[in-house]
């Protein structure tokens, strides 16, 4: 499949809907406060690989397909649930920590979606998965270039050395997704040259 142009305006737009989504999702499951919240791209120039978990849901429209994935390692998925819960992490359920970073997943694949929606993208549909995964290798600049989609990584770094990775595929499938993002607003959000999200 031949990749369509898109600018990189227009990419950043898109990778910058699916990052703000993901901090507004964290912060309405945990409360987590914007000063204790530290988001940074993934340049691929240290060592990213480890075991971990992964959870990914897919928002798919007629003319972009967004693929939103978090992988966490289960310590980390114990302390954000005990965050959201307000339950002490020795009482947590491995199954609850999964359960809780679905929920997180499903949070932020909603507001993609509903954000979407609004310029009038259509045919939404979700596909979600959750599966072990050994030691990946992350080696992909913050946005990658594929035969046929884009790719960005970010880390979230919470309090007492908490922190998990987040990655977004996009795909665009029509020529009406140009159009269409004109009307997507992202004045709430921007990235300073730190890559640390700052909030208006």
């Amino acid at each position: 499949m031949n990749q369509m142009h898109i600018e990189s305006e227009d990419l950043k737009k898109i990778f910058n809907l699916v990052n703000n989504s993901s901090c507004s999702a964290l912060q309405n499951l945990t409360k987590i406060r914007d000063d204790d919240m530290v988001v940074k791209e993934i340049n691929g120039d240290g060592d990213l690989s480890y075991d971990h978990w992964i959870c990914c849901i897919v928002v798919n429209f007629e003319e972009v397909t967004v693929a939103f994935t978090v992988h966490f390692t289960s310590k980390d998925a114990r302390a954000i649930t005990s965050m959201g819960t307000g339950e002490s992490s020795s009482n947590l359920k491995p199954k609850t920590n999964h359960d809780f970073m679905r929920e997180y997943a499903n949070i932020t694949a909603g507001a993609i979606k509903d954000t979407l929606q609004k310029c009038d993208f259509e045919n939404h549909r979700f596909k979600e998965t959750m599966l072990p995964m050994q030691k990946p290798s992350f080696d992909t600049v913050t946005i990658d270039e594929e035969d046929d989609h884009w790719i960005s990584h970010w880390i979230i770094s919470l309090p007492n050395d908490v922190s998990f990775i987040c990655s977004s595929k996009v795909e665009v499938t029509s020529s009406n997704f140009k159009e269409k993002l004109k009307n997507l607003d992202t004045s709430i959000m921007a990235v300073d040259d730190d890559g640390e999200i700052e909030f208006f």
